[in-house]
């Protein structure tokens, strides 16, 4: 139904690498969760955002 929308598809609190491959073969668009982050403080996103 997403699709039919012109919607993305958030998956929110992927924490295993076969949750996020399980996803990502259903279709989901972004992932959200530990398994690519832990929660930062805004001071240690910039250096987060700038080695990916």
């Amino acid at each position: 139904m997403d699709r039919a929308l012109g919607l993305g598809v958030v998956a929110e609190g992927v924490e295993t690498q076969a949750q996020h491959d399980q996803l990502q073969a259903w279709g989901c668009d972004i992932f959200q969760g530990f398994l690519l982050a832990r929660p930062m403080p805004l001071s240690a996103l910039s250096e987060f955002i700038a080695t990916r």
